[in-house]
């Protein structure tokens, strides 16, 4: 099957692309319309609300290749169904997004990890759970901020100071960071500025970034997840 495919293909090479071109040089001004038109409409099917420029420039890659295959299907050269080519075009565009991690910015997305990391990595070492009696006469090095557990058993609020997130949001921009949090729900602000006043018992009011907990917590849910998955299949 695999030489019948590739003798095949080597023997019928370029058949299509000669039958499309002479079906649509004829016409060519005809078409520019009809190829603007599929490319809007697959970028208001596809393209997220608020999407990177990036994002908005592949999709117009995508969807002049659907519309490539949406006029050979017109014209008889491929035995497809109207909106075939779209539909896969729009897949592949949709894979794409996913791999890429979203379709916001990369800076935004970067600063959202940056954090995440950062907590993941230093959460317990550098943060001080000022609120937890026994904590009181830990030391803790190179202190980053505080951590509080909202209720028992569940995750941890973090509280970073200025200096920590200075260090987090190196090489990006540390506003834009903030807002991007805050507007996702991973932070807690007061009005117009992204770091609040909060009461440390032992360290008096301090201006920090309150980092809600949801942030790592749904990094560490698929971690448990899959060490029970692994857990079982060794069972």
């Amino acid at each position: 099957m695999a030489r019948h495919l590739r003798e095949a293909a080597q023997r019928h090479y370029g058949v299509a692309g000669r039958a499309y071109l002479k079906e649509i040089v004829p016409i060519i001004g005809d078409l520019q319309k009809q190829v603007a038109d599929i490319i809007k409409a697959f970028s208001k099917t596809y393209v997220p609300e608020g999407a990177d420029g990036q994002v908005e420039r592949v999709a117009q890659r995508f969807a002049l290749i659907a519309a490539g295959g949406e006029i050979a299907t017109s014209i008889g050269v491929l035995p497809w169904s109207r909106g075939v080519a779209v539909q896969a075009a729009g897949k592949i565009f949709e894979a794409w997004i996913e791999e890429r991690g979203g379709s916001a910015p990369a800076e935004e997305r970067e600063g959202v990890e940056a954090v995440r990391a950062f907590l993941l990595a230093n959460g317990q070492a550098r943060f001080l759970a000022a609120w937890e009696a026994e904590e009181g006469n830990r030391t803790v090095y190179d202190l980053a901020g505080f951590r509080q557990q909202p209720q028992a058993g569940e995750g941890w609020d973090y509280y970073i100071n200025s200096a920590a997130w200075k260090e987090i949001c190196a090489g990006l921009d540390p506003r834009r960071t903030a807002r991007v949090l805050a507007e996702k729900g991973f932070l807690d602000h007061e009005g117009v500025r992204y770091s609040k006043t909060v009461r440390v018992p032992g360290h008096g009011s301090q201006r920090l970034y309150h980092i809600r907990s949801r942030l790592v917590a749904s990094v560490t849910a698929c971690r448990s997840d899959a060490t029970s998955m692994y857990a079982t299949g060794m069972s």
